[in-house]
C-alpha cells in the first residue's frame, strides 16, 4: 500500500481548491483539525487544514504524521503568494526560508524586513 502525501494549508481558501480535486474523499476530524483523505491522480493524499499559527500548524502536522504516516509533507499557501504570474494550483519553490517570528521585537512589533525579499 502506498503511503500518502500530506498537503497542508492554514486557511479554507488554501485547501478548498485541492479538496475539489480529490477523488474518493473522506473527511476526518482529529481534535480541532480537519483532514480529507482521498486520491489525486490515483495517488493517496491527505489534505490538512492546519489553522493559522505556528502551534496549530505544528499540532496538525504531528497529528497527521502519527495518524497517516505520510511519505512527504507539502505545506502550501505559506506567506501568501501574490505574484502577478501566480495562479491557483501553481507550485512555487522558494530559494530561502525566513521564520518571521525571528524578527519580532519583545514589544511584538515587527521589524521592517522588506530588504530581505526579492521578487523573481
Amino acid at each position: 500500500m502506498l503511503k500518502p502525501i500530506l498537503i497542508q494549508g492554514a486557511e479554507e481558501t488554501e485547501v478548498n481548491y485541492l479538496r475539489t480535486l480529490l477523488k474518493d474523499i473522506e473527511e476526518k476530524r482529529i481534535g480541532n483539525h480537519l483532514f480529507w483523505v482521498g486520491k489525486l491522480d490515483e495517488y493517496p493524499v491527505v489534505l490538512s487544514k492546519t489553522n493559522v499559527g505556528l502551534i496549530s500548524s505544528a499540532t496538525a502536522t504531528t497529528i497527521a504524521a502519527i495518524n497517516f504516516s505520510p511519505i512527504a509533507i507539502v505545506n502550501q499557501g505559506t506567506a501568501g503568494g501574490h505574484g502577478k504570474k501566480v495562479r491557483r494550483g501553481d507550485i512555487i519553490i522558494g530559494r530561502d526560508f525566513i521564520n518571521l517570528t525571528s524578527f519580532i521585537k519583545s514589544s511584538l512589533s515587527i521589524v521592517n524586513i522588506s530588504s530581505l525579499f526579492s521578487v523573481v
